[in-house]
């Protein structure tokens, strides 16, 4: 996992990212913080990168946690919302350890990054920390993206392989997910101008 680090933090040593300048989209967004009626309720930002959607669930009245394993992505986080808790994981795979749980999981860009193989250890992690009735968002590249139809491509950006996520809810449903809201977006990538297809699955324990 030393390995995973060491990527994470050459991707957030400067480049241009497309992803921090290609937000999703804003009713995404409030369908998520909608799906939370008590104010106060504990939002883990998964992949938070530099805290693009933290301030977004703060001003909801939300509770945030934003991990990420790259310290270079938080320290631009710390920078945009100081009073925010982030958490920098040891491995892409640790989830805060026992005993801590979450009314939401905003895993917004993140699963393609992850290696096929270990999406159910991550769906069943997922699972763990949300409280019953909590809420999972995932959303990632579609087939219906061109550079995805076959289900995956190497990263320009990481070299790794990355992975669409159509059928990430079958791997949800095997960790006792219900498979709630799903549907697509289009977008142009910034700096590339490539069209892009995302795919967002709504999740609920």
């Amino acid at each position: 996992m030393h390995n995973q680090k060491e990527i994470w933090e050459k991707v957030y040593e400067g480049h241009e990212l497309p992803w921090i300048e290609n937000p999703a989209p804003d009713d995404l967004v409030n369908d998520f913080i909608s799906s939370f009626k008590a104010r106060k309720s504990v939002i883990l930002d998964y992949g938070c990168a530099k805290g693009r959607y933290l301030h977004l669930f703060t001003k909801a009245g939300l509770d945030v946690i934003g991990l990420d394993i790259s310290e270079n992505a938080l320290n631009s986080a710390r920078k945009k919302v100081p009073d925010v808790q982030l958490i920098q994981a040891e491995s892409p795979s640790i989830f805060l350890g026992e005993n801590v749980f979450f009314d939401g999981v905003f895993a917004y860009g993140v699963m393609h990054h992850i290696d096929k193989e270990m999406w159910p250890e991550y769906m069943d992690s997922f699972y763990e920390i949300l409280k019953p009735g909590g809420v999972l968002l995932i959303s990632g590249h579609s087939t219906e993206d061109a550079e995805f139809s076959s289900g995956y491509r190497i990263s320009p950006t990481t070299g790794k392989i990355s992975y669409a996520v159509d059928d990430i809810g079958k791997f949800a449903e095997n960790a006792s997910f219900y498979v709630g809201k799903t549907g697509s977006f289009d977008f142009e990538e910034a700096f590339t101008q490539i069209p892009r297809v995302f795919k967002y699955f709504f999740l609920q324990k």
